[in-house]
């Protein structure tokens, strides 16, 4: 599949070449010892799932750029939501940080509890280890974690480049306290409705400026986007 780089204009890239990896590191990179990355595929309706999941939205060169994100991140934050659609499982380069209110992980593939942070209400913890046998747990006494204090505690922990991956409504709490620095947009060109949107309603208006693009022969687009931060007095 090929790949034109449209922001910044360059070389068109080719997926089935085999420094694709490193080249689409190069377009991703990003300066800085500490950040947020959001990363989502959604439809051009603004469908963040089909089917029951993100699968069928996504496409092979999205997948591949979800590798290159992880490996340019020291942990993945998600809601337990996604982890019981998705089915996730450890990702093989970074750290794995679970937010739930419920404790509920069911539908997870998680060999184990290592490397694996869960941020779950007190009273679950010892329901999420028993899923989890070798999870660490950072309870919160609110019925809802706040996304500062979570960040807060994985920078503690040495995690200072954060890829989050969804689902939307973590996704919107990061949005509404401005704690994301980058939005990884996978959008395919399909419409299909749904009621799963990107970010529900309630998240203030933020204009963003287009960092990077990409788009493929059969319609999908890879952006990146910034939040416009500049003073407009």
């Amino acid at each position: 599949m090929i790949l034109q780089r449209l922001v910044p204009a360059g070389t068109a890239l080719d997926t089935d070449d085999a420094g694709i990896r490193e080249d689409l590191a190069a377009h991703y990179r990003r300066d800085g010892g500490r950040w947020v990355r959001m990363n989502f595929v959604v439809s051009l309706d603004g469908a963040a799932a089909a089917e029951g999941g993100s699968d069928a939205l996504s496409s092979p060169t999205d997948r591949l750029i979800l590798g290159v994100l992880r490996r340019q991140a020291d942990v993945i934050l998600v809601g337990a939501g996604s982890v019981r659609v998705e089915g996730y499982r450890r990702p093989r380069t970074a750290a794995l940080a679970i937010v739930t209110a419920s404790g509920d992980l069911t539908g997870h593939r998680l060999e184990t509890g290592q490397g694996v942070h869960v941020f779950c209400p007190e009273e679950h913890a010892s329901h999420v280890l028993a899923q989890l046998p070798e999870a660490r747990i950072h309870p919160f006494s609110s019925s809802r974690a706040l996304v500062n204090e979570v960040l807060s505690v994985l920078r503690s922990l040495g995690y200072d480049r954060v890829v989050c991956e969804g689902g939307p409504q973590l996704a919107a709490q990061l949005a509404a306290a401005d704690a994301v620095d980058e939005w990884c947009l996978t959008t395919t060109p399909m419409m299909i409705g749904g009621e799963l949107r990107l970010l529900p309603s309630g998240v203030p208006p933020r204009r963003l400026r287009l960092r990077g693009l990409l788009l493929d022969a059969e319609g999908f687009t890879y952006a990146r986007w910034e939040p416009d931060r500049s003073t407009t007095g």
